[in-house]
Order: C-alpha cells, then sequence, then structure tokens
C-alpha cells in the first residue's frame, strides 16, 4: 500500500512537472512576443539605440531656427513699429494742417454772405 502511495505521488508530481513544462514554454513564447512588440515600438518611435542621439541633435537643431526665426520677427517688428510710428507722426501733421486750413477758410465770407455786403 505504501508503494502504491509512492507511486501515485510520482505519477502527479510527473504530472505536475509536464504541466509547468508546458506553461513555461507557453511563457517563454509570450515573453518573446512581447520583447518583439517592444521592439518594433522602439524602432517606430524612433528610440532605439543610437537613434536617441539623432533626435537630440536634430532637436537642437530644430530650436536654433526656431530662435532665429523668433530673432527675425523681432527686427522685423521693430521695423514695423518704426513705420507705424512715422504714419502716425505724418497723419497727426496733416491733421493740424487742416485745422490751420479750417481756422483760416473760417474767417472768410462764403459767397453769398459777399453777394449782400456787395448789395
Amino acid at each position: 500500500k505504501e508503494m502504491e502511495l509512492h507511486q501515485s505521488q510520482l505519477k502527479l508530481i510527473r504530472e505536475q512537472t509536464a504541466t509547468f513544462i508546458r506553461d513555461l514554454g507557453a511563457l517563454r513564447a509570450e515573453v518573446g512576443s512581447l520583447k518583439e512588440k517592444q521592439a518594433s515600438i522602439e524602432q517606430g518611435l524612433g528610440l532605439s539605440h543610437g537613434k536617441i542621439a539623432e533626435s537630440c541633435a536634430s532637436f537642437a537643431d530644430r530650436f536654433a531656427v526656431l530662435e532665429k526665426l523668433v530673432g527675425d520677427a523681432s527686427t522685423v517688428q521693430d521695423g514695423h513699429a518704426r513705420d507705424l510710428k512715422g504714419l502716425k507722426d505724418s497723419h497727426d501733421k496733416h491733421e493740424r494742417g487742416l485745422d490751420e486750413l479750417r481756422a483760416a477758410s473760417s474767417a472768410h465770407a462764403s459767397i453769398p454772405d459777399r453777394i449782400e455786403y456787395i448789395e
């Protein structure tokens, strides 16, 4: 009876070992699949070895271009500000001239007033 007990325990251990080996194989396949997916995602995002440094270099280049554009835009903006100030000054000058012309013409009599004065 003790022998049967040992044989049944040995059989159970063999079955469990076979199940563990089968599960271990399935897990290895799943881990391999996940590694392949991770590698393809990293490659798609450009995160593979060596590409990170290239990405950083291109980022620095892009940032330099943006800084240059901002600098150029501020120079252009300064030019526009000077042009706008010149236009405002010119407008004010013409407005003063128009006011002087109105003041001068207000001293003159209208044509009906002149005719009435002559009569």
